[in-house]
């Protein structure tokens, strides 16, 4: 499908960078350059400044597409109206055939006085062979966004993506902004993309995953997410066992080769941004 590929290159180690150079010179792609890693919302929302489609998909850099992923997502759109949709998501190699989510279902609800969320993941570790059958196009109210296609004009409902959300419930945030904004949500199985767990992490990688994943930004996503939702503080939220078994990956891996310090050095923890929720308004 023609398309333009915008990659957003937040701080990639040197042979990243010059295998990005290179693909830029061939034409593969426009490059969109920041000089330190960026929280994740805030390099989608660098993204979404440059793009002038009807649809956007955003797309993440730990993600396999199955042939022919992208068209059955804009047909879904054009034949729905939805605002946004997303593929069938499994884990791992795509031959193994295991689900990672197919939708599923997200709301606040009030229980004993307190406001809770809801989120429910559907068929999440199902085999496809098992559960072929049940898969069809259908509304949902949860995507992620491993690669989720958006109507551009979206976003000027919606505004930019919340860039205080540096790390956790960004998936969760979004797909509840469209909803209460009126807008639909799809699952279109004919569409599917493996998202891959994390690897065997680099000595280059290792600062920022420990960061991407560290206690100050977490929790200062989630303390975030709660206020913005009115919501009462759930302490087994699982963006903070996310967070320490993302951890443990790196800490376990290093620890066994050589002192932590000597590999990452110093890497100073970054405040949450500033300002109202949303951000500027993307073009």
């Amino acid at each position: 499908m023609p398309h333009r590929l915008l990659y957003v290159d937040a701080g990639a180690p040197t042979p990243v960078r010059r295998y990005l150079e290179r693909e830029r010179r061939r034409g593969g792609l426009e490059l969109l350059r920041a000089n330190a890693p960026l929280p994740p919302n805030s390099a989608r929302n660098l993204a979404l400044r440059e793009v002038d489609t009807e649809y956007v998909a955003l797309v993440e850099n730990d993600v396999l597409f199955c042939r022919g992923w992208l068209e059955p997502l804009v047909r879904c759109a054009d034949e729905t109206g939805a605002w946004v949709v997303g593929p069938l998501y499994l884990a791992g190699e795509p031959e193994a055939g295991v689900i990672h989510m197919a939708g599923g279902e997200l709301s606040i609800f009030e229980a004993d006085g307190k406001r809770r969320l809801h989120d429910e993941d559907r068929l999440g570790g199902a085999r496809l062979a098992d559960v072929e059958g049940q898969l069809e196009r259908a509304p949902t109210e949860h995507l992620e966004f491993h690669a989720v296609l958006v109507r551009t004009d979206a976003f000027r409902h919606l505004g930019a993506l919340d860039e205080r959300l540096l790390c956790v419930r960004e998936h969760e945030d979004f797909c509840l902004s469209v909803m209460a904004a009126g807008g639909q949500l799809y699952m279109e199985p004919e569409a599917r993309v493996a998202f891959q767990p994390p690897p065997p992490v680099t000595v280059w990688d290792a600062g920022f995953f420990l960061r991407r994943w560290s206690p100050s930004w977490v929790e200062s996503s989630l303390d975030h997410f709660h206020r913005k939702w009115r919501l009462d503080v759930q302490l087994d939220d699982p963006g903070l066992s996310w967070m320490w078994e993302r951890r443990r990956l790196v800490l376990r891996q290093f620890r066994r080769r050589v002192g932590i310090r000597s590999v990452l050095g110093p890497f100073p923890e970054i405040n949450a941004p500033s300002g109202r929720p949303g951000g500027t308004r993307a073009s």
